[in-house]
């Protein structure tokens, strides 16, 4: 309706019904106006607010990944501190049981050169004892020789003194009294 009317050519009740016509379009054609704006805006301000959204779950992604980065590195920290605190007390246990294994060294090959020397004694004495033995029978005249050559040698347990009787020689198993 693009036709061009002159005002004054139309009655005063043809005009208003015209002006009420042409208002009515208008106002219908604003209010389809008004809701594909309305549309359009909303459906800009939807994507507008979904990428708002995608950003923001982006950005709460990345905290989350630093925050668990953050907790890690806290955690390593502190299993860095408690495994230093526990080298150190390691170190200082170690270093303690070498003084004392030095010490049980020292003191093991002191008793070892006791039990050497202990038997070194024992063995002199054993030897002077033999030798004494061996006057005190000369002197008494008992010191006549055994020949061996006939014996019979064999192993003895000395768990049976019947046994070790058995197995000496007719001379020395006969009982003197």
């Amino acid at each position: 309706m693009s036709a061009i009317i002159p005002v004054d050519s139309l009655p005063a009740k043809e005009l208003v019904e015209f002006w009420s016509h042409k208002y009515a379009e208008v106002k219908r054609e604003l209010d389809q106006l008004k809701a594909q704006h309305q549309l359009a805006r909303s459906s800009v301000v939807e994507t507008r607010l979904e990428e708002l959204l995608v950003a923001f779950k982006r950005e709460s992604r990345w905290r989350e990944e630093d925050e668990e980065k953050t907790r890690e590195l806290v955690g390593r920290l502190l299993q860095d501190a408690q495994l230093s605190e526990r080298l150190t007390t390691l170190e200082r246990t170690n270093h303690e049981l070498r003084q004392r294994l030095d010490v049980c060294e020292n003191e093991r090959e002191m008793l070892r050169k006791q039990a050497t020397t202990m038997r070194n004694h024992s063995i002199a004495l054993a030897v002077e004892n033999h030798r004494w033995r061996c006057s005190m029978l000369a002197r008494a005249g008992l010191t006549k020789r055994v020949d061996r050559s006939d014996s019979d040698y064999s192993l003895l347990a000395f768990t049976s003194p019947s046994t070790i009787v058995k197995h000496l020689p007719q001379q020395f198993s006969t009982r003197h009294r």
